[in-house]
């Protein structure tokens, strides 16, 4: 039996950090599970790089009383496995499936995230070893809940620090669970209860609830109306799948951010290739559904004459293939994996045409920088001529033979000129009549010189900085360019709502 050590003070969530935005927390559902195998170290790693100010995980012990992170008992939804982590040692367990991680084990990768945890017990006796052991490592960013009123209760009689929350299911009276419970808060989870479910969060549940000095945690949502409406209450926080989507920014579907300023926009690289297998469908869309505008992709070309999206010559790196692109047909290639080499969730996620691509971002309103790889410059043209998407991408080349023929082909196609390639910003734009021209950020270069430059050709201005210095990315902000090509667009996001939110 676990023993628990005295209490000195009772914490509440005045005692835990900010939010790392305005309005509620920001809880990712176990974890970032939209990305990423639920409640597993890398799914809360994607939600703290996500934004996520909490991560909603669920606690249970093995047959050794070690307390693990899973929803289920069994292991057979999530990872294909007949076996029930109650009936396994700790030891068992891992050797079978090591993804499942240990309490302490997401405790320290909180800490070292700055994330808080929200802790939902599925197991009758696991309230008492998440006590302890946050105790034991003085974690306070923390609070424990559970459906189950008989688990809360025996926390809330031997002094639990930790705010105490009551889950509520649809159709249960949250003050009474609360009361019987002795929680601090009400967790509503009311997300089937209809395609409304914001219109239950009633006024007169929030004045009830702040009578009672009880916090209100809402459900896991990832509807966009739905999260716009919730977003605005006065609540604790708000779970979601996808943390994301409840970051404020100027072009999200689920919540934007006002601002009259004309603002940078961030080029994703290779798609979001942080949190999903570059230069996949799967990329795109993630850039395109927080409301960036624009991706940047690689084109290669199949033995057949067919339009692909890679970065490399050859498929070893990316795909479970080997060999040149260049030497298989469309038919091998669309039977390879190209989302195994990013992480297990993504496998089987294939290899897309450029066609595909360009009808992914015409179905969000999207934009696309076009790398021409080991690719036809009359090819690729014929494809963005063909979905009538000229006016929405431009190209680029490390060869500027392919860019010369771009520009004999067409002079509507926007072509992009790196400054780092010629002697001045002029015979940048001279070389092909860009239309935008990219300016490396790296040290020893006048970069408020070359924007200046840049902008008084008329041509549009994109730095590239592929690093995760926050600073850099405010900096660069504050010069105004038209388009940022960069990696991190989560962190582009996070700086972008401080640097407009420095005056309030």
């Amino acid at each position: 039996m676990n023993r628990l050590p005295t209490v000195m003070h009772k914490l509440t969530t005045a005692d835990w950090p900010p939010a790392k935005f305005s309005g509620p927390r920001i809880i990712g559902h176990r974890g970032a599970c939209y990305h990423a195998t639920e409640n597993t170290l890398k799914a809360f790693r994607t939600a703290a790089l996500l934004g996520a100010d909490m991560w909603e995980l669920d606690a249970r012990l093995t047959a050794d009383g070690v307390c693990v992170i899973s929803h289920d008992d069994s292991l057979m939804s999530v990872f294909g496995i007949q076996a029930d982590i109650s009936a396994l040692s700790f030891h068992e367990l891992r050797e079978r499936v090591p993804q499942v991680p240990c309490f302490r084990e997401v405790m320290a990768l909180a800490r070292d995230t700055g994330c808080g945890l929200y802790v939902e017990l599925k197991d009758a006796g696991a309230g008492p070893v998440v006590l302890q052991q946050l105790r034991e490592a003085e974690f306070t960013y923390a609070a424990i809940g559970s459906f189950i009123v008989d688990w809360i209760k025996p926390l809330a009689a031997v002094g639990c620090e930790y705010p105490l929350s009551a889950l509520v299911p649809i159709g249960a009276d949250p003050f009474a669970m609360a009361a019987e419970a002795g929680a601090d808060a009400i967790h509503l989870c009311w997300e089937r209860a209809s395609e409304t479910p914001q219109r239950l969060v009633t006024p007169e549940l929030l004045a009830r609830a702040a009578d009672k000095q009880l916090e209100v945690v809402l459900w896991h949502e990832e509807r966009p109306a739905v999260i716009q409406a919730l977003m605005q209450l006065p609540i604790l926080g708000l779970c979601s799948d996808r943390p994301e989507l409840l970051v404020p920014y100027p072009g999200s579907p689920a919540r934007p951010l006002k601002t009259v300023t004309d603002l940078p926009q961030p080029v994703c690289h290779r798609g979001a290739e942080l949190i999903a297998p570059e230069n996949t469908l799967a990329a795109l869309a993630r850039v395109y559904e927080q409301g960036f505008q624009w991706v940047e992709v690689d084109v290669q070309e199949t033995a057949d004459g067919h339009l692909v999206l890679c970065h490399d010559a050859t498929l070893e790196r990316t795909t479970d293939g080997s060999g040149l692109i260049a030497e298989q047909p469309l038919q091998a290639l669309r039977q390879l994996d190209a989302g195994g080499f990013f992480s297990e969730f993504y496998r089987g996620e294939p290899l897309p045409r450029l066609q595909q691509a360009i009808q992914l971002a015409k179905s969000y309103g999207g934009k696309m920088y076009i790398e021409l790889k080991e690719a036809d410059p009359a090819k690729v043209l014929a494809a963005v001529l063909a979905e009538n998407f000229i006016e929405d991408c431009f190209f680029w080349s490390f060869s500027a033979y392919k860019l010369q023929c771009l520009r004999q082909l067409s002079q509507q196609a926007r072509i992009m000129a790196r400054e780092e390639d010629f002697s001045d910003i002029t015979a940048a734009r001279d070389s092909i009549d860009a239309w935008v021209i990219e300016v490396l950020v790296r040290e020893g270069v006048d970069l408020e010189g070359l924007a200046r430059q840049v902008k008084e050709t008329e041509c549009q201005l994109m730095f590239c900085y592929q690093g995760d210095d926050p600073d850099v990315f405010t900096r660069l902000i504050e010069l105004q360019p038209a388009l940022i090509n960069q990696r991190h667009p989560e962190i582009f996001k996070q700086q972008l709502y401080r640097y407009l939110c420095r005056d309030l």
